[in-house]
């Protein structure tokens, strides 16, 4: 699920790949064209982000990612050949990144792929879990498996830290500067770096 930035909608998707909008103050909810994938289900990672201004949806399964204008019903459709498993726009709205076994950054409304990053994987997984830009759109922050990447933007410079024994299960950037990662057991609240993770 996702929340709009405004708090007044929630956008979710369900084991079968049906994507629903909900207003929070009416509990009207409304259908999203299907969940990009033909096998969108339990067993696929679905990916979803809101846009800064809160009018377009951006969904990732499979080797798909659709955008969807959410008072329209608009949306367009994209196929990304290393996987759609996490979603993220940019800050600026200009560009989507993507993540599966490697990152791609898709140009906004064309979906074009720009350019890719090779991630650094870990023995026996692939693909990320989930993509965050910062707020001033500087860092991208990826959950691996057992893992966090960050890619400076300005240089393209990747950074990883594997936390084997203290699995990560999520990444936030807040708007003073710095990142969270946390996990089932452990928290890192601190300036956006994979040096201290461990």
């Amino acid at each position: 699920l996702a929340l709009s930035p405004d708090g007044q909608r929630l956008v979710t998707v369900d084991e079968n790949g049906v994507a629903a909008l909900s207003e929070i103050q009416s509990g009207e909810l409304e259908l999203l064209p299907q969940a990009p994938g033909a096998e969108v289900g339990a067993q696929t990672t679905a990916g979803l982000s809101w846009d800064a201004n809160g009018k377009r949806v951006a969904i990732s399964s499979g080797d798909f990612v659709r955008v969807v204008d959410v008072d329209s019903g608009e949306s367009r459709r994209a196929q990304v050949t290393s996987g759609a498993t996490a979603v993220a726009f940019s800050p600026n709205g200009t560009e989507l990144a993507v993540g599966g076994s490697r990152l791609a950054f898709l140009s906004l409304p064309d979906l074009k792929e720009k350019r890719h990053i090779t991630l650094p994987r870990q023995s026996g997984s692939d693909g990320s879990l989930d993509v965050r830009y910062s707020a001033d759109g500087r860092w991208l922050g990826l959950l691996l498996h057992a893992g966090v990447a960050l890619v400076d933007l300005a240089s393209g410079e990747v950074t990883s830290a594997f936390l084997v024994e203290t699995p990560p299960e999520g990444i936030r950037f807040a708007t003073d500067g710095r990142m969270a990662v946390f996990g089932r057991s452990s928290l890192y609240v601190g300036s956006i770096t994979t040096n201290d993770l461990a």
